[in-house]
């Protein structure tokens, strides 16, 4: 230790030694204590933490909540595990519009949610509280008012940026937005598509780029539906109903009304936001009909991990069973049933669900490759690519929408020089 009081740091490899047995929560705190810590921790990120430790928190909004004034609910920071936050009474409907207690169905890290507004500073007091969408630690904030300027916050650093509204043709009804993101690549893109209008004839979206700091021209897609007889089309609104593959391609789930409204065909419309084609794409056929066979069935988008990035299609059956379906090429491609999951096994042994019981699908975390669904009070993260399912405990209602944001271990180390 030299006269500056500098202390001697542990040589590299006995660091590494002993950080080697701990969980990445802790080598995470291990990484910010000092900058030779962190080196050594970067530099050997690929034997350090077991696990996928990859979900750090949830943003939640309830579709029975329109209270303008709610804000962000504060929640631990991206070394602490947030799924475990504190308690909603989701049946107190009265008390969720009055209330403005830090326990509202929304929650941001700490150093994000003061960026943002909700500690009374930084860009606003209490402006942005909706959660549009969120993606690779990034979430998507929205303001007060439909057509509102956005707020995109890092989870991890608390830096936020707020974003001009989309154009009034896109935004001026509402829109939906999705969080385009390559990898780590550093150009986040913002795909903003008008909502609740007939996409037959095509959709009609907008893109932001970060890259450039301004929204590009408003587009119209291709047409969706080819067939003659058909009635309007529709996209579906809610997070586990849209999904990004391949870096670039959005999916959403949606419905074609065939002759009256009591006959519709399922379907997943598509656009690439670099190439700006669009399709659409048939589900397996015994779900393609939504009628009283498939009423009770939960269906969401998922996408294969790895580099492939495949459209997956997962349904939560009555009879307590998942199927994990996997489309083998682009529109015209073949479904094939890639695996079968036992919700009964995802349980512990002394719980048992009742026939006729649906998991309720919520949202796909990309990260993971996980899915996440509750029923009858237990809420679970189910790896759409794996055979072994883990449970979780979250605070998620039967009445609320999901937005993950996690990040992988290699996002957590290139993003280290932040902490």
């Amino acid at each position: 230790m030299d006269a500056a009081g500098m202390w001697a740091c542990l040589p590299r490899d006995l660091l590494v030694e002993i950080l080697r047995p701990l969980d990445r929560t802790a080598v995470f705190r291990c990484a910010a204590a000092c900058k030779p810590w962190r080196r050594a921790i970067m530099r050997n990120a690929s034997c350090l933490g077991p696990g996928p430790a990859l979900l750090l928190g949830f943003f939640h909004t309830s579709s029975y909540v329109h209270h303008p004034m709610r804000r962000p609910h504060h929640a631990p920071g991206p070394f602490a595990d947030v799924l475990t936050a504190a308690a909603v009474d989701w049946t107190n409907y009265a008390a969720l519009f009055q209330t403005r207690s830090p326990a509202a169905p929304f929650f941001l890290p700490p150093a994000a949610a003061a960026a943002a507004g909700g500690d009374g500073g930084g860009i606003g007091e209490a402006l942005y509280t909706r959660p549009l969408s969120s993606r690779d630690g990034l979430v998507l904030l929205g303001g007060r008012a439909a057509a509102a300027d956005l707020c995109l916050c890092d989870a991890v650093t608390g830096s936020c940026r707020v974003i001009p509204a989309a154009a009034p043709e896109v935004s001026e009804a509402g829109a939906s937005y999705v969080l385009v993101t390559g990898g780590d690549d550093s150009e986040v893109l913002i795909l903003a598509v008008k909502h609740g209008e007939d996409i037959k004839a095509g959709m009609t979206y907008q893109i932001f780029s970060t890259a450039s700091g301004a929204w590009g021209p408003v587009e119209r897609s291709a047409r969706l539906v080819e067939e003659e007889g058909m009635g309007p089309a529709y996209r579906n609104g809610e997070p586990k109903d849209v999904v990004v593959c391949r870096g670039s391609v959005v999916y959403w789930l949606g419905v074609v009304v065939v002759g009256g409204r009591s006959r519709r065909r399922r379907r997943a419309f598509a656009v690439d936001v670099r190439t700006r084609r669009a399709w659409a794409t048939e589900l397996p056929d015994k779900y393609v009909a939504l009628d009283c066979r498939t009423w009770y069935c939960s269906l969401a988008l998922a996408a294969t991990s790895g580099g492939d990035g495949q459209l997956s299609l997962v349904v939560s059956l009555p009879s307590r069973q998942i199927e994990v379906w996997v489309l083998v090429g682009d529109g015209d491609g073949e479904w094939t049933l890639r695996r079968t999951i036992d919700v009964q096994d995802l349980l512990p042994e002394d719980e048992e669900i009742s026939l006729g019981r649906v998991l309720w699908l919520r949202t796909f975390c990309p990260r993971s490759g996980c899915m996440l669904g509750d029923i009858d009070g237990h809420h679970l993260v189910i790896p759409v690519d794996e055979d072994i399912p883990r449970p979780v405990q979250t605070i998620i209602g039967s009445r609320v929408s999901c937005y993950p944001y996690e990040m992988d271990w290699s996002t957590y180390v290139s993003r280290m020089k932040y902490f």
